[in-house]
């Protein structure tokens, strides 16, 4: 019989079959026998046939019939050297081992890593195996009862690692609230929050949905689970894998805007892991959009073994599941080419990460236009792309080929550049707006151009340009001259005429800066030091400077016309609400490291940085008194190469200050202004020695010190 289905198969030109252990059931064949038989079979076949199409089969036990299954093992083992299975090792966590049939075949099967992130909504998923009290999430969740026992194997891992101050935080709360959660401090670990639950209510599902809400109220943006209800609810892996995902779904189904970005699931056991994992992947295929470039980067791993003959079409086939059939006439020979693939795998594969301290502020300032256009990468490129952007950690990590990571990482940095540019070009655009209006010719009369339009034209004017290009939303490509003041297009070379109005000053550049020319947006004029200006600006630093400095190298001005010219359009508008407009503005010290000067020179002090050095008052941008604490090599930290450190002096728009708060996003509303906020926040509201700001457009970076 068996003869016959391996003949039929092979002259059908098929790749593949799989058996049952025949006879083992109702006919009650001797287990071994059939075993013996099965293997004989297919040793004879594939002698007299060497050039079949067949290339897998697989001899398919069931899972809890353990004689076929040692039966087969057994066989197998003793079989010849060209029959034995070789052992495959994990390439970089990219591919892993998997086996065949139950019992083994003459091949090994490399599949994708379980570990690719599934994607819920906004929410990453990841899987990891680890210990819980080691995650460096913004919370942990620990599985308790209602009446905080703190005895299950998790309570205990984390409160050992954790310190006793959480059993007396546990103790003060004395039981679990109505909505089966309680959240405490993290002692020392290294998280911030622990979420504990009442593992024991029926409803899992509402309970993980409740810790998730509880989670957004509080502005988590990544949080820890580990294998819930596997203890004392019996649950199986492949269960709790389910329920956790229907508890995310039904998350992220209700709170569309939540904070959360990172749900991590921590695995403790390692014998646990196949089973969670294979449960998860099998859902998430299920439903659309969960698995982004997982098929497509895995063909371009088959690609690299194989060669790529589909179309980029074809490439995009959903394919979750790569298996190769390795047969060989020894085990040396089989063991030899699957250390070449690996070793091929390990040479195609490559991880990027973008984290520099400029990308960092733009990564946290993405909105859901920009993170859908890096997601599209993934399936564009076949990479996989992870954003992570909460308190702790921002960055991006993009893994795939190495061709294939080079261009994202490209692209990616590109959206960051154009996010600062249309930020750059909004901001100048509004204050462009109150000084000049441009306006074009239509009929007898002048109709303005749109803001947008404007500032682009006051920009190319301002920088003394020949003239300036432009397209609309029907394709059309605008062009004004301004020797001749006439906007054409490519039907009309005749054109309009444009003019230019003043209407509302000038806002004059200070009269002491050096002249620039017309392509410099940013100039840094060197100080003499025997100059009045030099020897004012180093008595400040160092008046308050104490012992954290040495020596002052250089003192540069820095001139940026279009930062100078928003500060000063923002302070104009404060004095306008003050009675004594000279309270506005301080002189203050800003500390930060030696990579991030040019940006500030550039684009200023971007609040996107907070949490780089502190946010205990907010999450703003920090500026100190004195120069002493802006000095300290925790804040002003030093060239790597020279062993210099930077410092920059900035005019300020401080006036109306109020107390700060740990991580606030802004002011709150000053009660005495008609609605407007405070305008900075501070240390102390008696005696200030630190100010915090939250508007780009509030400080002006006006001299740059470097020293030692």
């Amino acid at each position: 019989m068996l003869t016959n289905c391996f003949q039929a198969v092979h002259a059908q030109n098929l790749t593949s079959v799989a058996f049952p252990a025949i006879g083992t059931g109702q006919l009650g064949f001797p287990h071994r026998l059939v075993a013996e038989i099965m293997f004989d079979e297919l040793r004879q076949f594939s002698s007299r046939n060497p050039e079949t199409s067949l290339k897998d089969v697989r001899f398919v036990v069931y899972q809890k019939d353990h004689k076929s299954i040692q039966a087969f093992e057994e066989v197998l083992s003793a079989s010849e050297p060209d029959w034995q299975e070789a052992e495959l090792q994990p390439a970089r966590a990219l591919a892993r081992p998997k086996r065949g049939a139950t019992g083994g075949t003459p091949s090994r099967s490399i599949s994708e890593d379980p570990g690719e992130l599934i994607h819920i909504g906004a929410i990453d998923i990841d899987i990891v195996h680890g210990d819980l009290t080691q995650e460096h999430t913004d919370a942990i969740v620990n599985s308790s009862d209602n009446l905080f026992s703190l005895h299950g194997a998790t309570s205990l891992a984390i409160v050992a690692a954790g310190g006793q101050s959480i059993v007396a935080e546990c103790k003060r709360l004395g039981t679990i609230g109505p909505n089966g959660i309680a959240v405490t401090s993290a002692g020392h670990l290294p998280c911030s929050h622990i979420m504990h639950i009442d593992v024991r209510r029926s409803d899992l599902v509402a309970v993980i949905d409740s810790v998730l809400v509880e989670a957004d109220s509080l502005g988590i943006e990544s949080i820890a689970f580990p294998a819930l209800g596997t203890g004392v609810m019996g649950l199986s892996p492949s269960e709790m894998a389910h329920t956790m995902l229907d508890a995310i779904e039904r998350f992220t189904e209700q709170n569309p805007e939540s904070s959360l970005k990172l749900v991590k699931i921590v695995i403790f056991k390692q014998s646990m892991m196949q089973s969670f994992r294979k449960s998860a992947y099998e859902k998430a295929r299920g439903k659309k959009g969960w698995l982004h470039g997982i098929s497509a980067f895995f063909e371009r791993v088959k690609g690299a073994f194989f060669g790529d003959n589909t179309t980029a079409e074809e490439s995009s086939v959903t394919r979750q599941h790569i298996t190769f059939n390795i047969f060989g006439k020894s085990h040396s020979d089989i063991t030899a080419s699957m250390k070449a693939m690996q070793q091929l795998c390990d040479d195609e594969c490559k991880e990027v990460i973008i984290d520099s301290e400029k990308d960092q502020a733009s990564i946290a300032k993405l909105t859901s236009t920009e993170i859908n256009q890096i997601r599209a990468l993934e399936e564009s490129l076949a990479v996989k792309i992870i954003i992570m952007n909460n308190q702790r950690e921002v960055y991006i990590r993009i893994q795939g080929m190495p061709a294939d990571t080079a261009q994202a990482s490209l692209q990616i940095v590109n959206i960051f550049r154009q996010m600062e540019q249309d930020d750059k070009d909004k901001t100048l655009a509004s204050v462009y707006a109150k000084q000049v209006q441009w306006r074009y010719a239509k009929g007898q009369s002048f109709n303005d151009y749109p803001k947008d339009i404007n500032g682009l034209l006051e920009g190319a004017y301002q920088s003394k340009k020949h003239h300036v290009e432009w397209k609309e939303n029907t394709n059309v490509k605008y062009r004004v001259t301004f020797t001749t003041m006439k906007e054409t297009t490519d039907g009309n070379h005749t054109g309009v005429d444009v003019k230019r109005e003043d209407i509302g000053g000038t806002l004059e550049l200070p009269s002491h800066w050096s002249p620039m020319g017309g392509d410099e947006h940013v100039k840094l004029v060197p100080l003499q030091p025997s100059s009045q200006e030099y020897k004012d600006v180093e008595s400040s630093f160092l008046s308050t400077a104490q012992q954290s400095v040495n020596a002052v190298k250089k003192i540069e001005r820095v001139q940026n016309p279009s930062l100078y010219r928003q500060y000063t359009l923002r302070k104009e508008e404060l004095a306008k609400r003050s009675k004594h407009p000279s309270t506005i503005e301080r002189s203050l010290w800003h500390g930060t490291s030696a990579n991030a000067i040019t940006s500030i020179n550039n684009g200023g002090f971007n609040r996107s940085y907070c949490g780089k050095n502190a946010t205990v008052f907010g999450q703003g941008v920090y500026f100190a008194v004195g120069s002493s604490y802006s000095a300290h090599n925790q804040y002003a930290r030093p060239d790597a190469k020279r062993y210099e450190a930077y410092l920059p002096k900035a005019r300020v728009l401080t006036w109306r200050i109020h107390l700060g708060q740990l991580r606030i996003s802004s002011p709150t509303t000053n009660p005495a202004t008609s609605g407007f906020p405070y305008d900075s926040v501070v240390d102390n509201v008696s005696t200030p020695g630190i100010f915090v700001i939250f508007l780009d457009n509030q400080a002006y970076p006006e001299y740059l010190i470097t020293f030692s």
